[in-house]
């Protein structure tokens, strides 16, 4: 039975690039990204900004973030999730997949149909970056949901 959980919560970022979270699975069974959702809470500059979603083949470093069962009588996630991995401690990329510039007032939604979820397995991980430098500094409220299976 699939299972989904959230990793929701509010982060400043610097006026750079930097990644905003990465994921690392359960080593049992296979995860797929539902939705991600980042949007600007603070700055009321118009911009365009590049969001990435990526694989990391490395762990960064960063604040630890909650993951939250969506159904309240799931058992836990199993999962891990750091949350604003600053710049000195950035995940390293690997396969990038998926690539938007957003107008950082609108936001970045990314909301795969259900054939093209990108799937983790075995303590894999995955990371969401801003890709290039805001001109302010940016307050973030990101949302992601995940589905683990097996």
């Amino acid at each position: 039975m699939a299972r989904r959980y959230v990793i929701a919560d509010t982060f400043a970022t610097g006026a750079a690039a930097q990644d905003l979270a990465r994921v690392t699975v359960p080593n049992n069974g296979v995860t797929r990204i539902i939705e991600i959702h980042a949007t600007n809470e603070a700055d009321e500059t118009s911009e365009m900004i590049p969001f990435l979603i990526f694989r990391a083949t490395s762990a960064g470093t960063g604040t630890a973030a909650s993951i939250s069962n969506l159904d309240e009588t799931d058992s836990s996630a199993g999962a891990s999730a750091s949350a604003v991995v600053d710049l000195s401690g950035a995940a390293t990329q690997g396969n990038d997949l998926y690539r938007e510039a957003v107008n950082i007032l609108a936001g970045f939604h990314y909301v795969p149909l259900p054939d093209s979820r990108p799937v983790f397995s075995n303590g894999a991980s995955f990371g969401v970056r801003m890709d290039a430098a805001p001109t302010n500094t940016q307050t973030i409220a990101l949302t992601i949901v995940i589905e683990t299976e097996g």
